[in-house]
């Protein structure tokens, strides 16, 4: 019995380790059919993995191995005690600090206000996407939505700029599921809450070209007293990403793509950087932006949280990693497609002096959400 206990942990190891390395692989610029293939792959690999040491071994227990002493087998072997060890020691660790990490000071409030939109519309906005028939599932949380307000403080805020509030919207994935009824509710509650300074759109906004014609009906609606701004991300790089540009500027949304540009706002200046990397190039270039300027990063990956820190970015929103969207209790998120793996799947963080936003999202391609409602975040800018 302890044999298999051992085994068993081990294996909780290996799959540990396993989707540490999709969640990486998961962040490169990979043609995406090879990724199906790749995390098909992986997660083959997952299960059936500790079976092949099993068949190597011939028993149950991978560390006795000494009827058998092989180099293969002892390579065998450490990497399942490695495995066994992590999922013993490390992961209840890894976990404990995750659960006791606290909001970052800057954060100075949050609250939620979930809308049902199942309850608004009277019925599931089930849609006709590909996998429309998930959004059926028992249990799924797909259709609520929480609207979280973030007040978040920023050292010599310029005074003109107290109570500034910024809408970010990410990753709607306009596929067919949930169906456009969805995200009219969404957007009906968005403007519910009056005017906001800015409105973001941090990229991944299509999952076929036929949706295109989502955008304007939509998005178009949402405007920015001071501008709205907006970036690509993978899905739309996968689609026409040229016709979704055209078609957000035709809505007088200003695309930043790999750039930046200063506006006065309110008075003040506040440089706005868009970064589409690793899938769009080349990268944004900083060098010639003005110094002592207040710096808003929308990139839609929160991977170049360090690349911002470097440059002197306040303020950073991403989405992106949709929060893992099935988590488990305690545990959390799973599968996020980071290079950073789990740590910034979702929430607010301080990284070296820039405040980090990841986003939830509105939508995905898989339509199931556990534990992970979709979201739209309200920003509100304080001075401290």
């Amino acid at each position: 019995m302890l044999d298999i206990l051992m085994f068993l942990l081990a294996w909780l190891g290996h799959a540990c380790f396993m989707m540490v390395l999709l969640n990486m692989a998961y962040s490169m610029p990979w043609d995406r059919n090879f990724r199906k293939v790749f995390r098909l792959l992986m997660g083959l690999w997952i299960f059936l993995g500790p079976l092949y040491y099993y068949y190597l071994f011939g028993q149950i227990n991978p560390l006795n191995t000494h009827a058998r002493g092989t180099v293969l087998i002892l390579a065998h072997a450490l990497y399942m005690g490695i495995s066994f060890t992590f999922a013993i020691v490390a992961l209840p660790l890894i976990t404990i600090v995750r659960l006791r990490r606290k909001p970052p000071k800057n954060l100075l409030r949050e609250t939620t206000e979930v809308l049902d939109v199942e309850q608004v519309l009277g019925h599931k906005p089930v849609g006709d996407g590909k996998y429309h028939f998930l959004a059926d599932l028992p249990f799924n949380m797909l259709f609520k939505v929480d609207f979280t307000t973030l007040r978040i403080g920023i050292p010599n805020l310029p005074a003109e700029w107290e109570g500034l509030t910024i809408l970010h919207l990410s990753d709607m994935h306009f596929i067919g599921t949930p169906g456009k009824e969805y995200f009219d509710a969404i957007v009906e509650k968005c403007l519910e809450y009056g005017p906001h300074d800015l409105v973001v759109i941090s990229g991944d906004i299509i999952d076929t070209n036929k949706h295109i014609a989502w955008i304007e009906p939509i998005l178009g609606r949402l405007k920015g007293t001071h501008g709205t701004y907006a970036i690509l991300g993978n899905h739309d790089w996968w689609q026409d990403s040229d016709a979704v540009r055209s078609k957000l500027r035709e809505l007088n949304i200003t695309v930043l793509g790999n750039n930046w540009e200063t506006v006065k706002i309110k008075g003040q200046p506040m440089t706005i950087i868009g970064n589409e990397q690793p899938w769009f190039h080349p990268g944004p270039d900083l060098f010639a932006a003005p110094s002592g300027v207040f710096k808003l990063l929308i990139s839609h990956t929160p991977d170049y949280v360090y690349w911002a820190a470097s440059k002197g970015v306040q303020l950073m929103l991403s989405g992106h990693n949709h929060g893992g969207q099935l988590r488990l209790p305690i545990f959390g998120s799973i599968f996020v497609p980071s290079w950073y793996s789990r740590r910034f799947d979702m929430g607010t963080f301080a990284v070296k002096g820039t405040m980090l936003h990841v986003n939830r999202g509105m939508g995905s391609k898989e339509p199931l959400r556990f534990l992970c409602n979709p979201q739209v975040s309200r920003i509100l800018l304080e001075r401290i």
